[in-house]
């Protein structure tokens, strides 16, 4: 389950000088390899406003990295979203809380209520594949 496992230190080089280009992400746990995800990062304050929005339905092994440059108790929501996703909230390269099937075009603040500095969406279903 993602839920146990280390990301990867490639989210460390997404903070620093990713562009709104496809990356690949790896997740491992101690001895292996557990998913790799195509990846947009949301580095700017207005990728991070659109994120998701508008977009129907995207590949299983798709989803978006959205960075802060510093710690905080992020919140998000799912407006204007038209599929469910799951968030993983990460701590430099810690998981420190996890969303899932969040609801689409729901207006509720989303959040873990705990400090990170990068937000990762998925398909809703990936936290429970992994």
């Amino acid at each position: 389950m993602i839920k146990n496992i280390i990301l990867t230190a490639s989210i460390a080089l997404f903070s620093l000088n990713a562009t709104a280009a496809c990356k690949q992400l790896n997740i491992f746990n101690k001895t292996d390899t557990v998913a790799t995800y195509n990846i947009t990062v949301a580095k700017t304050p207005e990728m991070r406003a659109r994120g998701l929005m508008f977009i129907k339905n995207m590949p299983l092994d798709t989803g978006m990295l959205f960075v802060w440059p510093s710690y905080k108790e992020i919140t998000m929501w799912m407006k204007n979203t038209f599929m469910p996703l799951d968030m993983i909230f990460i701590k430099d390269l810690e998981i420190v809380g996890i969303i899932e099937n969040a609801v689409p075009q729901s207006l509720d603040i989303l959040t873990i209520g705990k400090p990170s500095d990068k937000v990762l969406e998925l398909n809703s279903g990936q936290v429970k594949l992994k």
